[in-house]
């Protein structure tokens, strides 16, 4: 076998494998949890430290959570 992963043995490529596999797992679900959808007949409101946001989230709009802003 030749490569960077030639002088591994097995037991720590497959460690390093699961470790990967975990660290995409953990991303895809913190995207997942970062984005929502507002369902129709509701609207979204949200609180922002403590205060309500005077903005409000039309249903069927994507919100992503992480870049949100208040105003």
């Amino acid at each position: 076998m030749e490569g960077p992963f030639a002088k591994m043995g097995v037991g720590r490529l497959v460690s390093v494998i699961l470790v990967f596999v975990g660290v995409v797992f953990l991303l895809g679900a913190c995207l997942i949890i970062a984005i929502h959808r507002v369902q129709e007949g509701h609207v979204g409101v949200y609180y922002r430290n403590g205060r309500l946001n005077e903005d409000v989230s039309d249903p069927g709009t994507f919100i992503k959570n992480m870049v949100r802003k208040s105003y």
